[in-house]
């Protein structure tokens, strides 16, 4: 199966203060209404939008997300965390939560096996960090898709580029792939100088 990883990136939001709370709905200061640390269920997912959340400063996500070793009902998430809060992996589905999970992680890199996928369903995902239990910033917010069932034969759409030149600003192209929502996977062929 084949199974598109792409990380999205807003503008940076500026660092939050020591003494800040929780940002946007969902979960109160001390935490309640945020999911049990076991849980990773449809219903222990939170019923808010992580995108409302401010994103962390870069320096908290060098890397951005990713992810990877995809298959029809899972996938594991991955992040560089260089911040010092407890991290909880999110993912939705069409604006619907679908699970949530604590993200340990060992020397700064978090991974997070996501399992009971829909084969073929696109998901978008974040990290959060949570101060005293309640979320106060997120990571870039990433997006993959399942591989498709063992007997779905679905229309895949590929993405690719080559000879990009770091003189150019930024990889325009490589921005523009990331935005798109349609790519199943995205072909960097190399040649960066």
């Amino acid at each position: 199966g084949v199974a598109a990883a792409c990380a999205t990136s807003e503008p940076e939001s500026e660092p939050r203060g020591a003494d800040a709370g929780p940002v946007g709905p969902g979960p109160d200061a001390d935490g309640a209404g945020w999911p049990d640390a076991d849980a990773d269920s449809v219903d222990a997912a939170p019923a808010w939008d992580p995108s409302e959340l401010p994103e962390a400063p870069l320096p908290r996500f060098p890397l951005g997300v990713a992810s990877g070793d995809a298959d029809a009902t899972s996938v594991v998430l991955w992040t560089r965390y260089a911040g010092g809060d407890s991290l909880r992996a999110l993912w939705w589905r069409d604006g619907e939560p679908a699970g949530a999970a604590d993200a340990p992680g060992v020397d700064g890199f978090v991974h997070v096996t996501v399992d009971a996928l829909e084969p073929g369903a696109r998901y978008e995902y974040a990290f959060v960090e949570l101060a005293g239990g309640a979320p106060v910033a997120r990571s870039p917010i990433g997006r993959f898709r399942a591989a498709p069932g063992p007997d779905d034969m679905p229309a895949l759409v590929f993405g690719a580029s080559a000879c990009t030149f770091n003189a150019f600003d930024r990889y325009r192209t490589l921005e523009h792939a990331g935005l798109r929502s349609d790519l199943d996977a995205y072909f960097h062929l190399g040649d960066t100088s």
